[in-house]
């Protein structure tokens, strides 16, 4: 588990693994899974990040919003069996809850939230810079690896440079996306600050 100077769970490594695992198996998550993991990432968080806690399964029920019970089980096995959650005692009936821990799975999986975000920084680009006078919106086209073609307008000795998003290009992209989630000049400044700091923190 990732930890802090005070040998806390860093909350934010852990929900970081379950989008990048939620990226790169797309077709076998779904929002329950999140939901679910999400709530028990909060409820520890809650108790003061202890090492084992009570995740009764109403309460789970009422938290994700999963009225069957049958639903509720086959979520809470993927979880364990994904490895994001360890069952240290099983409940013994409806009365008793689950004693769970919040596992290890919170080391760097393979970055595809990472390459999401990049790819679709550079979609936002490559609209503005093929826009017309009359503010016309390009053709966007499906991306896959086989068309993918540089940016650049002049190739330098025949290789292409990656020039990283300002902040200000970031929190025009975070602004442009927030519009389901409704988020603030804040929230998207935020947000951009913490892109810009992890990629830094990687050289």
């Amino acid at each position: 588990m990732a930890k802090t100077n005070d040998s806390k769970p860093n909350g934010y490594a852990l929900s970081r693994a379950w989008f990048d695992f939620a990226f790169e198996n797309q077709g076998m998550v779904s929002g329950n899974h999140g939901c679910m993991f999400l709530w028990f990432l909060e409820k520890n968080n809650r108790m003061g990040w202890a090492k084992q806690f009570g995740a009764p399964r109403d309460e789970t029920m009422a938290a994700v919003g999963i009225t069957s019970f049958n639903t509720y089980r086959k979520i809470f096995s993927d979880l364990v069996e994904w490895g994001f959650i360890n069952v240290i005692k099983e409940s013994k009936n409806q009365y008793t809850a689950h004693i769970i821990a919040l596992s290890k799975n919170d080391q760097p999986l393979i970055q595809a939230l990472d390459s999401a975000l990049i790819q679709a920084q550079g979609k936002h680009e490559y609209q503005h810079s093929s826009g017309t006078d009359t503010d016309s919106v390009a053709i966007i086209k499906p991306i896959n690896k086989e068309t993918i073609k540089p940016q650049t307008k002049k190739p330098i000795s025949g290789k292409t440079t990656f020039s990283p998003p300002t902040h200000i290009d970031l929190c025009n992209y975070f602004y442009e996306k927030s519009n389901d989630s409704k988020w603030t000049d804040h929230d998207c400044n935020f947000q951009a600050q913490k892109f810009i700091d992890f990629y830094s923190s990687k050289n």
